[in-house]
């Protein structure tokens, strides 16, 4: 600890870019001020996966390759890792304080990354969602602390009308939306195949970037000519206020922040049961108009249809996301763990 009795806090992660959830989760949690912890720093495995720009924006040190990792264990009691496999082992050796294993997602791979029998019984292990936290062995103890994010995130700069008409929507287009990474394990063809479904007056947009961009976006021009492409943006606020409808189509989440940007932007939601959605449901009441793992074309159009006219739905979840869902809650409730 610090001279003042603060716990030291570090991370060390595999990248550090944009677009990337758990990139974001960390940048987030150490632009959090709590007078109980401090952030040490980040260490970044590889620098094959880094943003300058994400770790000019960062308000602790980011250093990169394995004397980076040293150098933050050094000055950490805790150090926050996630999709790592062996961390005692084969990431940093003889450390003495405890590891939070961050577990960000659901499926194999993640599966295979929080088998990790290096750690010690009273490491941590975080999920973001229950879905994320059961990732982990069955025989350990595990914890749950719901993504969150900044509302000055979802904050609007120009007018709705402004923003539709610098991206091409005209007034009488409704506009169905995806934001996010390029990557086919987020099924991101479904917003295009609900607007091609639905017919003229609906106009799929898309707004992010990602590493199979060069292959999913062939396939949404193929559906949709007329779609609209957006590259990724820092602040989201504008282009969900253009919207009318997101679509969240994953087989599988941990808890998706841009969901719950979405949400906090007040617009009407499409989504699967994945991640944090079936929880949070249960405890608050319905806050997506829900559509089938790997949905028909026409079930999203429905879905995208209903969702419209949903408003008391869209009305809860906007509550909901800015009540309970926000940065500050998020890394108020990791610092609760933290220092238990």
């Amino acid at each position: 600890m610090t001279g003042n009795g603060t716990l030291r806090i570090g991370f060390v992660t595999p990248s550090y870019t944009v677009p990337g959830g758990a990139e974001r989760w960390i940048h987030s949690v150490v632009s959090h001020r709590d007078s109980r912890v401090t952030w040490s720093g980040i260490a970044v495995t590889t620098n094959h996966h880094i943003s300058h720009e994400l770790i000019a924006a960062t308000p602790c040190p980011v250093a990169v390759g394995p004397a980076a990792i040293r150098a933050v264990a050094t000055r950490s009691d805790i150090l926050v890792a996630w999709g790592l496999t062996n961390i005692r082992q084969n990431v940093i050796v003889d450390f003495p304080g405890r590891i939070a294993v961050i577990s960000h997602g659901c499926g194999e791979w993640t599966q295979a990354h929080l088998a990790d029998e290096s750690l010690r019984a009273d490491d941590l292990r975080i999920g973001v969602s229950s879905a994320a936290a059961a990732s982990f062995p069955a025989d350990v103890t595990t914890y749950v602390v719901h993504n969150g994010v900044d509302p000055s995130r979802v904050a609007t700069t120009e007018d709705r009308e402004t923003t539709r008409g610098r991206i091409g929507l005209a007034a009488n287009e409704i506009a169905v939306g995806y934001v996010g990474r390029y990557s086919w394990e987020k099924n991101p063809l479904a917003a295009a195949q609900a607007a091609a479904k639905l017919g003229a007056s609906y106009r799929a947009v898309y707004v992010g970037d990602g590493w199979k961009r060069n292959e999913i976006v062939p396939k949404i021009k193929k559906l949709c000519p007329d779609a609209i492409l957006v590259p990724n943006q820092s602040h989201v606020g504008n282009m969900l206020a253009a919207l009318d409808c997101f679509v969240l189509a994953s087989p599988s989440e941990g808890m998706s922040l841009a969901i719950i940007e979405a949400w906090m932007a007040g617009i009407p939601v499409v989504s699967t049961p994945v991640g944090a959605v079936p929880e949070l449901e249960l405890q608050h009441g319905r806050l997506t108009t829900p559509v089938a793992i790997e949905p028909t074309a026409q079930q999203l159009a429905t879905a995208v249809l209903r969702s419209l006219t949903a408003h008391d739905v869209t009305s809860r979840a906007k509550s909901v996301a800015r009540r309970f869902l926000t940065s500050t809650a998020m890394a108020t409730h990791l610092i609760d763990i933290f220092t238990r």
